[in-house]
């Protein structure tokens, strides 16, 4: 579940990344600091998480901000196919890289204050929920 999870957030981090830009890409930019937003609330939720209920609340919050922003990094995925190729990132991305890059970091120290709660049922659900949510993202999605 975890490394579903964490795949997830990596498959959303890049997309996020390739499709963040300004300029002509003024949605993608929206969107990206919308996610850039929402995963910073969720690292901030998990830092103060004192219970499984805590924890399933932090997953579920941030399970209902991908639930909305998932459909719109799709769409936006297709409707700039061309922000794919990796050899041609925009100066405009490259900007908002530390931004990303601080994020999933924080992200991926996060998990190791969810360990303890990883058995409750309740935080299970949540995180299904979430990598339900997260697998929108994928490639055949």
């Amino acid at each position: 579940m975890k490394k579903t999870i964490l795949s997830a957030m990596v498959i959303l981090g890049l997309v996020a990344l390739v499709i963040g830009c300004g300029g002509k890409y003024s949605d993608v930019v929206e969107t990206n600091k919308d996610f850039i937003a929402l995963m910073s609330d969720y690292v901030d939720d998990v830092a103060k998480v004192a219970s499984a209920g805590d924890a399933a609340k932090a997953i579920n919050k941030l399970a209902d901000g991908m639930e909305k922003l998932v459909p719109k990094m799709k769409e936006l995925s297709e409707k700039y196919p061309e922000l794919k190729d990796q050899e041609n990132i925009p100066e405009e991305i490259k900007a908002m890289e530390k931004d990303m890059e601080d994020v999933g970091r924080r992200f991926g120290e996060s998990f190791m204050k969810l360990m303890p709660y990883m058995a409750d049922k309740d935080v299970q659900s949540a995180q299904a929920r979430l990598s339900t949510t997260m697998s929108g993202l994928g490639p055949n999605k």
